[in-house]
């Protein structure tokens, strides 16, 4: 940006102060803006550039640079005659570039200048047009962020003009040039904004066009008394007008040519915002929407006190509800949808805006998929544990038609679904009830059949029998021993009550050893312990045996009423709606969205150049 504030400026000749050649300039020029100085001769053009470039200094006011600005193109006043053009060029390159940019330069400025072997001769055999040409090249040698001209494109032959010409326009876009011409037409090619100084007054214009005008305005005003030219204007009021209105066609017309030029991505998101909202207004197709809300239930069993009762309606879990969603969005029920409804041919009827329908109905099944599921939404709601289906068609009749199918095919899967897993568990089931059965059956008759060998009902009791009686016996034993031993102190041992008494003794410990022979035989033949435990095993086994059969036989009614259970019922909290009206595409949002989609690109696209400018800077 180069700033001009309330600059003044004059010369001092033999005979005094001179009148103000510049008075109050006040101008800025924006980065990346060309700008054409136009004005009478003697208006104070040149003046005004060399001010800008550094190469004078204003009596009062000042200029800002905030970036880099070139010397006068084609000002070859700093020239050394007795040095040669290329140490000129070697010289200029040392001071503005450092030794590195020496070969870049000079190799530049003598294939632009094409001066030949004058190239090596000193520069004080140049004519002026070969200095001019020198001058120029060095200029152009340089990646200045602003290039002043003071009708710098009218040296040399034609066939340079054109060349100085085409590098002027090269640099367009990356640099900015204020150019000094009275050649209208190439300002209107290289700048976008106008000065035009009269009487040492700048007037800024943001068009060059206008700037043009104002110029034409001052040098073709004949000399007449104040308003003539009000009064000729007047005299033909309907050329006047027809004028007005061409130029104001002209600068609307170099307006739109000069944002297109710095500002591409501004016209693209204006293109793109109207292309949008064109199709959302309208092209885009009606479509109309089908809502359902659904639940399911299952019946809720308390198996700690089972009997018809307990079959209570109870709610599916989120797991069940899931399932449902993942299954109306499957492939399989796509495929139900097509056969039932035809919706490949509903979808890709030709009625239907390009971007909104299927592009064709034999298109492969996944892209119909991918479709599908653009215009079927199966949305599970969390908090309420509900499922709320929206279904999408050109027609409110289909779009009902959907959601419908999809409440019935859903409801349908489920159960069959849930009747297959019971189904396969009460099968295991049975068959473990048959073969505890079995095992029962088999247990209870090996009992029986040791019982009717044995002649005993239980062993383990008879040998109980058996215990109390030895017990009894060698009670009796141990009191007749006792009354022995008290009577062998006052009677003889061969008086009648001591034999006896010793008969009796011999008796009861003969029983006693029959008793004990019968409870454990050491062959093991007839010993009622080892039928006992004998017994004993087998009785454990039949008993285990029916725990186990009792057990199979709960868990076989268990999974019956869980099979029940799994049963599932679609509750429908909304039945499918017939649309009255077309609810997409939401045409003001959609044409709100993508506005602001494109502004907020083309403003990070801005910001992208302005981050490349000032890096450049």
């Amino acid at each position: 940006m180069i700033d001009v504030r309330n600059v003044y400026k004059r010369y001092h000749g033999h005979h005094g102060s001179q009148g103000w050649v510049l008075e109050d300039i006040n101008f800025s020029i924006p980065q990346g803006i060309s700008v054409g100085m136009l004005g009478r001769n003697g208006a104070g053009k040149s003046t005004l550039l060399r001010l800008i470039g550094g190469m004078d200094t204003p009596d009062r006011g000042e200029i800002r640079h905030h970036c880099r600005v070139s010397w006068p193109i084609g000002l070859g006043g700093g020239f050394q005659g007795s040095m040669t053009g290329r140490q000129n060029v070697k010289f200029v390159a040392r001071v503005h570039g450092g030794e590195h940019e020496i070969p870049r330069v000079t190799r530049f400025v003598e294939e632009f200048a094409e001066i030949g072997p004058a190239f090596d001769r000193p520069v004080r055999t140049y004519s002026s047009g070969m200095r001019s040409r020198l001058a120029f090249g060095l200029s152009l040698a340089f990646d200045f962020d602003v290039y002043l001209s003071d009708e710098a494109t009218s040296v040399g032959d034609a066939a340079f003009k054109a060349k100085a010409t085409q590098a002027f326009k090269d640099r367009v876009g990356k640099a900015s040039i204020v150019m000094v011409s009275h050649s209208v037409g190439i300002l209107r090619d290289l700048c976008q904004a106008g000065v035009w100084l009269d009487k040492g007054k700048a007037t800024w214009y943001d068009d060059i066009e206008e700037a043009i005008d104002a110029y034409h305005a001052s040098i073709d005003k004949p000399p007449s008394p104040k308003g003539q030219g009000s009064r000729q204007a007047c005299e033909n009021p309907a050329r006047t007008n027809s004028a007005n209105a061409a130029s104001q066609e002209q600068r609307l017309m170099r307006s739109a040519k000069t944002l297109l030029r710095r500002h591409p991505y501004w016209v693209v998101a204006l293109l793109f915002i109207l292309g949008s909202t064109l199709y959302w207004a309208a092209i885009a197709s009606d479509r109309y929407v089908s809502e359902s809300h659904i639940v399911l239930d299952s019946p809720e069993v308390r198996l700690d006190s089972f009997n018809i009762a307990s079959l209570m309606s109870g709610a599916a879990g989120a797991k069940d509800l899931l399932l449902l969603r993942d299954h109306l969005r499957s492939v399989d029920m796509l495929r139900k949808l097509d056969a039932a409804l035809d919706l490949r041919n509903h979808y890709a009827q030709a009625h239907i805006d390009p971007l909104s329908r299927l592009s064709r109905a034999d298109v492969p099944m996944e892209k119909f998929h991918r479709y599908y599921l653009k215009r079927v939404e199966v949305i599970f709601d969390e908090y309420a544990s509900v499922l709320r289906i929206r279904a999408q068609a050109y027609d409110p009749e289909t779009a009902q038609a959907i959601a419908n199918l999809l409440l019935q095919e859903g409801e349908r899967h489920m159960n069959d679904m849930g009747q297959r897993l019971a189904e396969e568990q009460v099968r295991f089931i049975e068959g473990q009830v048959a073969a505890l059965e079995a095992r029962l059956f088999e247990h209870r008759d090996n009992l029986l059949a040791f019982q009717n060998e044995h002649g005993m009902v239980s062993p383990t009791g008879t040998v109980q029998s058996r215990s109390e009686v030895i017990a009894r016996l060698e009670g009796e034993l141990a009191v007749l021993s006792a009354r022995q031993s008290a009577m062998s102190n006052y009677q003889s041992e061969r008086s009648a009550e001591m034999l006896r008494v010793g008969h009796e003794i011999r008796a009861l410990e003969q029983q006693v050893e029959r008793e004990r022979a019968r409870l454990a035989n050491n062959n093991g033949a007839l010993a009622l312990n080892r039928l006992s435990a004998e017994f004993e095993t087998l009785r454990m086994r039949a008993e285990f045996a029916t725990e186990l059969y009792a057990t199979a036989i709960a868990a076989l009614e268990s999974t019956r009423v869980e099979a029940a259970r799994k049963m599932k019922q679609v509750s429908v909290l909304q039945m499918p709606t017939l649309p009255e009206y077309s609810q997409q595409p939401r045409r003001l949002y959609n044409i709100t969205l993508y506005a602001l989609l494109a502004l907020l690109a083309a403003v990070i696209a801005h910001l992208m150049a302005a981050i490349v400018r000032d890096h450049k800077d």
